[in-house]
């Protein structure tokens, strides 16, 4: 695999430990809480970011394999893979990229992010591959980050989210400057994570505390002045209990008040999978429940589906692959298909 696979064991190790299916023995909290806007009683003086009201449709998405270290392109309009391959001694600091950094597709580039170097220190790099001129780019010395998600906010951000640390750090591309958000509000390992008009949404696994099991999730208003998380306990369908939501899902725009989870792992062998459905979180009644599209185990370091059309109606992904058999996945939303 291209994925380091002991790195993905330790994270489910870590969640397993924390596994349990959704049931009233268990103590779940949810609740019924309507949304408190951020702010709201502070008057807004400017937004800190600059956001595009353009969806991003990529012409290229690419995905790092390594040992040897090569650079997988997928030509979107093509639909055709072309492998770049790099030396290590091309490029300073590429001794330092593992399989366990972080990435992320944006602006036809691929960006990756900490991790654990073969010293076993946690990565304080990022790393900028263009996917049409093949260029690479290092910046050293941001915060060092390990178990993280990343994605690309339109049209010259990229946010670093979660793993060992509570700080949430963005990446202006064009003036090639880290800066730190908002905290979040609990850690959150490989959290997949998606833009829906002005905020950002964190989503991860269960979470365990003290005595009970909650399943909670965050967001941030990309246009505040002041930026801060809001910690969110959505009500759970009724059909849900006794579920498992997998872990280290994707996730994709389903419509503009409605999110999908979508595929990630669930290594049960008390579960079957088969019959059983993706889930969803519907905003507008802060609900989690089930969606239409049936589930597959897929195992994803990138968590964001990316926009394959101006239809919105398709959305795809690299997910982990084996070299020799490089593939994508289409999330087709009027086939309710995965």
């Amino acid at each position: 695999f291209c994925c380091s696979k002991s790195s993905k064991e330790q994270n489910i190790i870590e969640l397993e430990q924390q596994k349990s299916p959704l049931k009233e023995e268990n103590q779940i909290v949810f609740r019924s809480n309507k949304f408190q806007d951020i702010n709201k009683e502070d008057e807004k003086v400017e937004s800190i970011l600059q956001l595009s009201d353009e969806p991003y449709i990529p012409d290229y998405i690419g995905k790092l394999c390594y040992d040897p270290f090569d650079l997988f392109v997928y030509d979107t309009k093509k639909r055709l893979f072309h492998i770049q391959k790099y030396r290590y001694e091309d490029n300073s600091n590429f001794d330092k990229l593992t399989s366990t950094s972080s990435c992320c597709n944006g602006d036809n580039k691929l960006f990756i992010s900490g991790g654990i170097d073969n010293d076993e220190v946690v990565i304080d790099k990022l790393w900028i591959f263009d996917l049409i001129d093949y260029k690479v780019e290092c910046l050293s010395d941001i915060a060092p980050k390990n178990n993280h998600s990343m994605i690309y906010i339109p049209s010259k951000y990229i946010f670093l989210v979660g793993g060992n640390d509570f700080k949430v750090l963005y990446f202006d591309i064009y003036e090639k400057k880290v800066d730190s958000w908002g905290e979040l509000n609990k850690k959150r390992l490989e959290p997949a994570l998606i833009q829906m008009n002005n905020y950002l949404y964190v989503f991860d696994n269960v979470n365990r505390s003290d005595n009970y099991f909650d399943l909670t999730f965050e967001r941030t208003d990309l246009l505040s002045d002041r930026p801060r998380f809001e910690l969110i306990e959505a009500n759970l369908s009724e059909q849900l209990r006794g579920n498992i939501i997998p872990k280290f899902f994707g996730v994709a725009k389903e419509n503009e008040e409605s999110i999908i989870f979508l595929g990630g792992n669930i290594l049960d062998e008390q579960n079957d999978v088969n019959g059983e459905k993706n889930y969803r979180y519907n905003i507008k009644e802060n609900r989690i429940e089930f969606s239409d599209v049936p589930f597959v185990n897929i195992q994803l370091k990138e968590k964001t589906f990316l926009n394959f059309n101006r239809k919105d109606d398709i959305y795809l992904i690299l997910p982990d692959f084996y070299r020799n058999c490089p593939h994508f996945v289409f999330y087709i939303k009027n086939q309710n298909s995965l």
